[in-house]
């Protein structure tokens, strides 16, 4: 009976993990798919160059809005139910895509499908921070982090060469049909709460959003304002490694797609490493190399002066981009109380979504007032500060089993 118990428990935890991980390739891959295709589609509808970075902002922006609502959902439904229904958004809107005639309406589009993606996020987030051990966190999620840069490495040469033979729209349907694949497997994989173990979960989840605000706002300052320089740098030098490849070195855009590839490939292959180092020594030992790392790769940007220069540049990014896989999903994990978990996370992911979408915004705006190297030097600094405000106002998370929660008054 021992071996028979072992032996069903082997394969409930299997179907538990093959329910997280499989549904977030499929995500993972869709969402590269359209990486490449998105900006010249919106050309194609005669967008000016500010509405195509709007466009391919607009995920991000619906993200950061649904963040907030999320966390709200979760207080009266299921993590799978608002899982299922994120996904169900997100299938739907990219469909959709293939048939929208103008530019607004694929703002619009992309601005509902980032609102999905929030939803089955958070959900995830969530559920994994219910179930795995803190001990096992970081390699759980850290998997995550390393399944999404395998969609950013895989999707984009799918949805290129797609695009090219099939035509752009072709590619939107491709994506729904992978989104539909993760829905489906979800739906059938991931067991079911009982009524009793939702009733439970209900009833330990029981704060207000509000007053979890003001309960935890000294640790959400503190963590909060790291997490939004740590994704500035990341989502910033996603803009300034082309940009001064080709504004400044004169590059053309296959040798900045070598070099793009290549950046990405070293930060994919480090997700796990990343992991391992946070379960067993502590989420700072990944956290401060990697912004530490991150910090000298923009600040040498204003000093190259070739292809090599910018190719050692990249490399140093991704590496240091790698060590830091699944760190800030992580480490928020770790601080969420577990009477308030859902609206905590919610809160952790809208602060890292600001940081994500200024990123962008930033460079750009600073390289139009000042230079692309004046842009650099900002973004080393924010990721200095980022690597700084963990190691010295973050407590480390591994070793505690609960976090107290700061003192307001």
């Amino acid at each position: 009976m021992a071996g028979l118990r072992g032996i069903l428990q082997r394969q409930y935890i299997q179907r538990r993990l093959l329910a997280l991980y499989l549904p977030w390739v499929l995500a993972a891959i869709a969402q590269g798919l359209i990486l490449p295709v998105l900006p010249l589609h919106a050309k194609e509808l005669g967008a000016s160059f500010a509405w195509v970075g709007l466009v391919v902002a607009g995920q991000g922006i619906g993200t950061l809005l649904a963040d907030l609502p999320t966390s709200l959902l979760l207080h009266r439904f299921s993590f799978k139910t608002v899982a299922l229904l994120g996904l169900i958004v997100i299938m739907i809107t990219r469909a959709l895509l293939f048939f929208a005639p103008t530019i607004a309406t694929v703002l619009v589009l992309c601005t509902l499908a980032g609102a999905g993606r929030a939803m089955f996020f958070i959900s995830q987030t969530v559920y994994v921070t219910d179930t795995v051990a803190p001990r096992r966190r970081g390699r759980a999620i850290a998997i995550f982090g390393g399944l999404m840069r395998m969609g950013v490495f895989i999707g984009p040469v799918i949805g290129g060469f797609m695009g090219a033979w099939l035509g752009l729209r072709s590619v939107f349907l491709l994506n729904s049909l992978l989104i539909a694949l993760a829905l489906v497997t979800f739906a059938y994989l991931m067991p079911t709460r009982s009524k009793a173990e939702t009733q439970a979960a209900r009833a330990v989840h029981h704060h207000s959003l509000w007053r979890m605000l003001r309960q935890y706002a000294p640790l959400l300052r503190a963590a909060g304002l790291g997490q939004i320089l740590a994704m500035l740098t990341r989502y910033g030098r996603m803009v300034i490694i082309p940009l001064y490849a080709n504004e400044q070195l004169g590059l053309g855009v296959e040798f900045i797609g070598l070099i793009e590839t290549f950046s990405y490939g070293l930060d994919m292959m480090l997700f796990y490493p990343a992991g391992w180092v946070m379960d067993r020594l502590g989420r700072k030992y990944a956290i401060i190399p990697s912004f530490v790392a991150q910090g000298f790769g923009l600040a040498l940007i204003p000093l190259v002066a070739s292809a090599s220069g910018i190719l050692f540049v990249a490399a140093l990014l991704g590496i240091g981009n790698g060590i830091g896989s699944g760190t800030m999903m992580t480490i928020g994990s770790d601080l969420a109380p577990a009477d308030a978990r859902g609206d905590f996370l919610g809160v952790w992911r809208f602060i890292g979504d600001f940081g994500m979408v200024g990123g962008p915004l930033v460079v750009g705006n600073l390289a139009d007032l000042f230079t692309l190297g004046g842009s650099a030097l900002l973004l080393a600094a924010a990721s200095f500060s980022a690597a700084g405000i963990f190691g010295l106002f973050v407590p480390e998370t591994l070793r505690r089993k609960r976090l107290a929660p700061a003192s307001s008054g």
